[in-house]
């Protein structure tokens, strides 16, 4: 398999999760955690994406400023990403649980998708577009 097989692969799983995080907020009520939930693992493949793309190994983490913080290395541009990683980040473990339930409010769902989104397109230009010029 190829590096750009690769990269494709963890991009087709990052919109599979974009994809469900935008379907589940369309339902009456919206699922506000699964939603998050999604959008913070579709930002996280997407930024794993990026460091298969300068040959790093992806840690296994679900910290999306600790992996925009790797990224950077790479590309400045990357930092503006800390603060919403951060943000995004605690709707990767809680939401899953049935004891940890956040109170996700609609606004906060939007919010991430709107991350989720930003970080996803960020990327994907990072490497599709950038590297082809």
């Amino acid at each position: 398999m190829t590096v750009t097989d690769l990269i494709e692969q963890w991009f087709k799983k990052a919109k599979s999760d974009l994809n469900a995080a935008k379907t589940l907020a369309k339902l009456k009520p919206p699922e506000n955690e699964l939603v998050c939930f999604h959008c913070q693992q579709a930002a996280e493949k997407a930024l794993k994406a990026y460091l298969i793309l300068h040959d790093i190994e992806p840690i296994r983490t679900h910290k999306l400023e600790k992996l925009c913080k790797i990224c950077r290395q790479y590309d400045d541009s990357f930092s503006k990403f800390l603060e919403i990683g951060k943000i995004v980040s605690k709707y990767a473990v809680q939401p899953r649980y049935p004891d940890d339930f956040l109170n996700i409010t609609e606004t906060e769902t939007e919010q991430a998708l709107e991350y989720a989104q930003s970080i996803y397109d960020f990327c994907w230009t990072k490497i599709f577009s950038d590297n082809n010029n």
